[in-house]
């Protein structure tokens, strides 16, 4: 989990909830200023995480999750 965090640098205040390990699925709980910072250009940043943890990392922010529920 620390890693996954780590791994989504520059970003701040990241919380990750393994979502199914069996999958290696993860998501990434970020505030609006960090979301852009998480994702990074492109996606790049999300995609590095995902090569480095071996994890399916979705970035969401807490506004997007409670609109979800």
């Amino acid at each position: 989990v620390t890693f996954i965090a780590n791994a989504l640098s520059p970003a701040k205040n990241v919380i990750v909830n393994i979502t199914d390990e069996v999958k290696k699925e993860a998501l990434a709980i970020v505030d609006d200023e960090n979301l852009s910072l998480a994702i990074g250009k492109k996606g790049t940043n999300v995609k590095l995480a995902t090569k480095l943890t071996h994890y399916k990392i979705e970035v969401k922010t807490l506004k997007q999750l409670n609109e979800e529920a």
